[in-house]
């Protein structure tokens, strides 16, 4: 954390001054082509500053933690590349002379990648073209060495090999038909996570908050073992597209019983304006890494006209489960949107700005229609099938709200029974009756129904 302080310091000043030579330098080294693209567009250091933020952001494994262990692992990876991989020569014609490069590069038919690739990469650090691929993609699981009639190394990484051959004092890549792709490894870098990592389920929904603002809904899942804590924490930030925190919010988990499954279920509420933003979510789990991201653009709800939630799928709480409760509405929801054939799948949605008639009431007719996208198919089970199968089905319904104003929770349960398994995108449209014209409204959530 002090390193991680004093490079925040470091680009403060360097914001400062309009100088990011340094820091251009050592970032230089993993830099892909879209990035240099962009770096090269950019012209005023408030600009500069704030690439350098996202760059490391969005390579940080957790960014909702105040540690960036990707910023520390290239800075580790550049110490140990200047202590191993130096260049031993780095005034010489090969180093400063593009035409002298050129001309010492292997010319045989084996060697097939553009030599471009290390020209002018960071040659201020005098590093090697090994220092080079090392802090792109650090140790090797494997290094194999030749002997004194054959100098040559092979670097290992998993199934892919790279092998440097040593040309006048130098080691230089070549890449072999069958071997790992240099040009591709030079615009792609390697982490390793020093935490395990655990895929959570999880999903957002957005509804009409006040003020012009929206009220997202996150939802979490992970299986629950015996052998974990009794207490897990979740938590969700939202950030703009430079990575500035602009919300979060934290709850503790509660564990909960789903079919067969026993899981860790979380639900954190975020209130922001429409806008174009990245959310992170998080479960703590000690020694385990538990995160996703993800960008998404909100869309600002209808002032007047009859407007829709997004929909949440889950199932009816047993009687005495108290798991999650919207507008009086009790419901599990399924963070990982998949049921099992035969369950009831419970619809959660809001209907908006409904207009009342002279009566001063409201109502509002609805369709609901489930499609099949694709068919997970089992010939043994379609074989003894008694029935035709059904692969859509169509809902219709007149409401009439009880509220007297205001938003309308709606919700009502689909039976799966008959479906056969597969993709399938549920869509709801609404129309408002009291509206001369009657236009309506569609939502749509894609959802699993497996065997």
């Amino acid at each position: 954390l002090g390193f991680e302080n004093s490079y925040a310091e470091a680009l403060k000043e360097a914001e400062k001054e309009g100088d990011f030579t340094r820091l251009f330098q050592e970032a230089e080294t993993i830099l892909n082509p879209a990035e240099l693209k962009k770096w090269a567009a950019l012209k005023t250091p408030a600009e500069r500053a704030t690439f350098f933020r996202t760059f490391w952001k969005n390579r940080d494994p957790d960014p909702i933690s105040s540690h960036n262990e990707r910023l520390i692992e290239h800075y580790l990876r550049l110490s140990e590349a200047k202590k191993m991989y130096m260049e031993l020569t780095p005034h010489s014609l090969f180093n400063t002379s593009y035409n002298y490069y050129r001309l010492s590069a292997p010319t045989a038919t084996s060697y097939n990648y553009d030599q471009n690739i290390w020209w002018d990469r960071s040659r201020e650090l005098v590093l090697q073209q090994r220092g080079l691929f090392f802090i792109r993609h650090g140790e090797p699981d494997l290094v194999m060495r030749g002997d004194i009639n054959n100098p040559d190394e092979v670097w290992c990484y998993g199934p892919a090999y790279f092998p440097f051959g040593k040309y006048g004092g130098r080691y230089i890549p070549a890449s072999f038909v069958g071997v790992g792709n240099v040009e591709k490894a030079m615009e792609t870098e390697s982490f390793k996570d020093p935490l395990k990592v655990l895929e959570q389920e999880y999903y957002g929904v957005d509804f009409k908050g006040q003020n012009g603002k929206q009220e997202i809904e996150f939802y979490q899942s992970l299986p629950v073992k015996d052998s974990e804590v009794e207490t897990l924490e979740a938590t969700v930030v939202v950030y703009d597209t430079t990575w500035t925190e602009l919300a979060r919010n934290k709850s503790m988990s509660k564990k909960v019983k789903v079919r067969n499954d026993r899981l860790w279920f979380a639900v954190n509420k975020i209130s922001i304006k429409p806008g174009k933003y990245i959310y992170a979510v998080r479960m703590d789990i000690p020694g385990h890494r538990v995160v996703r991201r993800q960008l998404f653009n909100s869309l600002p709800y209808s002032k007047s006209r009859h407007d829709l939630s997004g929909i949440v799928l889950g199932s009816t709480p047993q009687p005495d489960q108290q798991v999650h409760q919207r507008r009086g509405v009790n419901i599990l929801p399924r963070p990982s949107l998949s049921f099992r054939q035969g369950e009831n799948i419970m619809v959660y949605f809001e209907v908006y700005n409904l207009k009342k008639d002279q009566q001063g009431n409201r109502s509002y007719s609805e369709t609901v229609t489930v499609t099949l996208l694709k068919e997970k198919v089992n010939i043994i089970k379609r074989l003894f099938r008694r029935k035709k199968p059904i692969r859509s089905l169509t809902l219709t319904f007149d409401k009439e709200p009880k509220e007297p104003g205001g938003p309308v929770p709606e919700y009502f349960n689909i039976d799966t029974s008959e479906l056969v398994p597969g993709s399938y995108r549920l869509t709801l449209e609404v129309s408002d009756n009291n509206r001369h014209i009657r236009p309506s409204k569609k939502v749509q959530l894609a959802f699993e129904l497996a065997p």
